[in-house]
This record gives structure tokens, C-alpha cells and sequence, in this order.
């Protein structure tokens, strides 16, 4: 296959080894890396290589890795304060209430220096595995770091029906809960 583009350097002045690397993206979306590399007798080996699945796959990976908490792959504060501006707009022009219910884990530093970080890892995923089977396609949920979460909820302005479904969110720790280690 015939590639149409060209590049010009100096292979002595780009780096000690005599040794480039060149991406070059391509009018059909894919991505070619060209290494060119000058070797005996002034030979200059070039290799070309396609690598539109790697950098897709790389840059879908820092995507997601901005916007997802790394212990519990919930959505991240960064996420959380997109769609809280979203919903705020949304609010303002449709008049639809909302609310954020913010929860946080009683003695959780205990928990961490009594059985170890690894051990309040698994109890924050616990806890982020409950609230995700309890959340509605309403609600929005995310983790926002240490032992703090977030709910955004489409809600009536009746404040009772807020309350009853932080009750209800509630519930869900009343039991003890047992995990493994």
C-alpha cells in the first residue's frame, strides 16, 4: 500500500543514536509510526508500522482514567461536577428539581489504621457496589475520593421524598456487612 506524506530531518541531530520515531496521522483516521534509523555504510533503515489500534486504545484509556475513580471505577469528582453544571442548566430552564446527597463513612480512618489500607480498599468498593445496584437511571453516582460519595437525583420539590430516599440509601448499611480479604 502506498502511503502519501514525507517528513525531512537530519537523523544526526535528532538524537544520539541516530534515531527517530514519527507519527504521522493519515487523512484516513489511521495512525503510522515511521522509526528511521541510520545504520552502517550511512544506510538509513526506515520501518513503518501501524498503530492507530494502540494510540485509539491509549488515549480511550487516559479518557476514562480522567474520569473514573481508580479504586472503585465510579464516576470521579471531575465527572461529577460535569453533570452537576448539566443538571444545573437543565434545572434552571426546565425547572426540574434536583438534589446532591453527599455521603461519608463514619470512622473509616479507623478502619484503615486498625486493619490496613487494603482492607478499607475492599470496604469502600463494598460500599460503592451497593450504592451502584441501588441507584436509578435518575441518579447520578460517583465517588468522590477517600470515604466520600455523591448522588445527583432527579427528585419532586417535596423535601419528604428526598429525605425518605436518603432513608432509603440508608438502609442499605443498617446490616453488617462482611467482605473478603
Amino acid at each position: 500500500e502506498r502511503i502519501n506524506g514525507s517528513f525531512f530531518t537530519d537523523l544526526s541531530k535528532e538524537s544520539p543514536n541516530g534515531k527517530i520515531i514519527q507519527k504521522i496521522d493519515l487523512a484516513d483516521g489511521r495512525i503510522i509510526e515511521i522509526s528511521a534509523e541510520l545504520g552502517t555504510d550511512r544506510i538509513i533503515l526506515f520501518n513503518f508500522v501501524d498503530v492507530t489500534k494502540r494510540e485509539k486504545t491509549n488515549a480511550e484509556a487516559l479518557f476514562h482514567m480522567g474520569q473514573r475513580d481508580s479504586l472503585t471505577g465510579l464516576p470521579n469528582r471531575f465527572l461529577l461536577k460535569s453533570h452537576l453544571k448539566k443538571i444545573l442548566g437543565k434545572s434552571k430552564v426546565e425547572g426540574q428539581p434536583f438534589a446532591l446527597i453527599l455521603l461519608n463513612v463514619d470512622n473509616f480512618q479507623f478502619i484503615n489504621e486498625t486493619y490496613g489500607l487494603s482492607t478499607g480498599d475492599l470496604m469502600i468498593n463494598n460500599i460503592a457496589r451497593k450504592l451502584e445496584a441501588e441507584v436509578s437511571e435518575n441518579e447520578f453516582l460517583s465517588h468522590l475520593g477517600g470515604d466520600s460519595f455523591a448522588i445527583i437525583g432527579k427528585y419532586s420539590s417535596n423535601r419528604q421524598d428526598v429525605l425518605d430516599r436518603v432513608s432509603q440509601i440508608l438502609k442499605l448499611f443498617n446490616k453488617p456487612s462482611s467482605f473478603i480479604r
